[in-house]
């Protein structure tokens, strides 16, 4: 029940920072992901939905062929990456020493996020992750993009809407498809 108080009343601070820090400005979306030098991706925190996302690895780094992405996530999943895939992407492994007991970062955590100049920052998780959330909005990336959800409205800047009825990896699939979009490429429906 201590433990419910204290996570509500963190997002609930970290939500009116995001808000009261949030900057309106206009990206072009399809320039910033075609200029992109750094992405921050944040990887499914939820076994099950990280099982899912890690087949889609490689076409994420292979739609941002001129930046070096960097793939936030827990410790112990790093085992679970195919290992071609594991020795050819930069990491930053979170264990549970970088979350406080409110479920924010340490200041190491959000020193090694901030100490890059991110253009993009990516959330993969379905469900609303409030340390993903709230390191995307600290990351100072022009454009931060998830997967629709209000909790996540002032901490992102643009989402994907997915259909509630689709299967998960459908709704990946579509999300990769999305970001990977570009001026020249055709809409289909």
């Amino acid at each position: 029940m201590e433990n419910n108080v204290l996570t509500t009343l963190a997002e609930l601070c970290l939500r009116l920072r995001a808000r009261f820090n949030a900057i309106d400005t206009i990206v072009d979306v399809f320039s910033t992901m075609q200029r992109a030098k750094q992405v921050l991706i944040f990887l499914p925190d939820k076994l099950e939905d990280f099982g899912i996302v890690r087949v889609f690895i490689a076409d994420i780094r292979d739609a941002f062929p001129n930046a070096k992405i960097t793939f936030v996530l827990r410790y112990n999943y790093i085992t679970l990456l195919d290992r071609n895939i594991r020795d050819t992407i930069s990491t930053l492994a979170l264990r549970p020493e970088h979350i406080t007991r409110f479920g924010f970062p340490t200041k190491q955590v959000i020193a090694t996020i901030k100490k890059f100049n991110f253009e993009i920052a990516l959330d993969l998780n379905h469900e609303f992750n409030l340390l993903s959330a709230h390191l995307c909005f600290i990351s100072g990336a022009p454009l931060r993009i998830c997967l629709s959800d209000k909790k996540r409205d002032p901490f992102f800047n643009f989402q994907v809407q997915a259909n509630k009825n689709m299967k998960l990896e459908n709704i990946y699939k579509n999300f990769i498809r999305y970001i990977t979009l570009t001026e020249s490429s055709p809409i289909s429906a």
